[in-house]
This record gives structure tokens, C-alpha cells and sequence, in this order.
């Protein structure tokens, strides 16, 4: 029986990891003990999503001394860093780390993907409310406000004219893990 490593367990997570037991794979789970898929799995290991060197360590112990493990995913949960780190050091299929650190900042992600070519709205990082007040009297309202290293919309905020201006930053801010936040809208505002 082939093992899969999955990083995160959370409820999202959760027909996943169903779904990879009914394949007959036996799972390993890697994150929060109370979280809802992590007793689902066939095995367990507490070790934060987010912390990449432990969650390594982890899956290499359990791959050099319990079981050997065929793969290693995430699902619903933004840390491709943490399983492209535990896939190269085991050497499982995944993407490269190179690929990895591009996802995680959305910033670092648009400056790559424009050096290589491909069009992307303006855009720069933001580094206080004293900078977004000064976008917004040069650029006007066309502008997104959003954490550099969350997922989906979460943190995402349109600015609009009414907005409080600083209640929109404050807000993207707590929204970031890292409390990096970006701005990015239409050429010429």
C-alpha cells in the first residue's frame, strides 16, 4: 500500500483525504490535532502547515523509519513552500521550490511573470498608510488592496471612494500571515 503525505487537515481537506483512503492509499497527516481531517487519516503528525523545516524533518523521519512515503500534498491550504520542501528532500514528484517561493508572494510572483514576459496589471508592495493615501491621490479608486501571501480572496479589498482608507489597510495587514500587503490596479489608475 503506497503512503501519501498531506499537509493540513482541515475541514476543506477532509473529502480529500477520504478520497485518497478510498484509493486505497494509506495517509499521513501532518498539522493541527483538532483540526476535522486529522483523525481520518490512517496516521498522524503534529507539525504546523506553515512550518516548513519541521514539517521536512517530520516527513523524513517517518519516511526513513515507519513507512516510506510515495507522495506528499496539500489541500485547501496555501503552503506550497512546506510540501515542495518535503518533496525534494524525499525526492517525490512535485513542483520545484523555485516555483514554490514564486507562489507564496504574490509581489515576488507578478515581478518574475513580468520579466519573463507575460503582461500583468500595475502593481507594488505596500509599505504603510502614509504610501496607500498617496496611491490613491495619484492613481485614484481603480486600485485592489490584498495580503501578498493569503489565499483565494481572503484580505482582498476593492477600494472604493467611501472606503476608510485606513481600516482598508489595517485589514489587509491582519489578513497577511506575514503582515505584507499589496496593491495592484489598471495602468494609469
Amino acid at each position: 500500500m503506497n503512503t501519501l503525505w498531506v499537509v493540513g487537515a482541515g475541514v476543506e481537506a477532509v473529502p480529500g483525504i477520504q478520497r485518497a483512503k478510498d484509493l486505497e492509499l494509506f495517509v499521513v497527516v501532518s498539522g493541527d490535532p483538532d483540526a476535522p481531517g486529522f483523525h481520518l487519516a490512517d496516521d498522524h503528525v503534529v507539525v504546523s502547515t506553515y512550518d516548513i523545516e519541521g514539517t521536512v524533518d517530520a516527513a523524513w523521519k517517518y519516511h526513513g523509519s515507519i513507512r516510506p512515503l510515495k507522495g506528499v500534498i496539500c489541500i485547501a491550504v496555501d503552503v506550497p513552500l512546506t510540501v515542495a520542501a518535503v518533496a525534494e528532500k524525499l525526492q517525490l514528484p512535485g513542483i520545484p521550490l523555485e516555483t514554490a517561493r514564486l507562489s507564496v508572494d504574490k509581489v515576488v510572483m507578478k515581478k518574475h511573470l513580468a520579466a519573463c514576459g507575460i503582461p500583468v496589471p500595475w502593481f507594488c508592495r505596500l509599505e504603510s498608510l502614509t504610501q496607500l493615501r498617496s496611491i490613491v491621490k495619484n492613481r485614484g479608486y481603480s486600485l485592489v488592496i490584498k495580503p501578498v501571501d493569503n489565499r483565494g480572496s481572503h484580505g482582498v479589498l476593492r477600494l472604493v471612494r467611501d472606503i476608510d482608507l485606513e481600516w482598508a489597510f489595517d485589514y489587509a495587514v491582519a489578513c497577511s500571515p506575514n503582515s505584507q500587503v499589496s496593491m495592484s490596479g489598471h495602468e494609469g489608475g
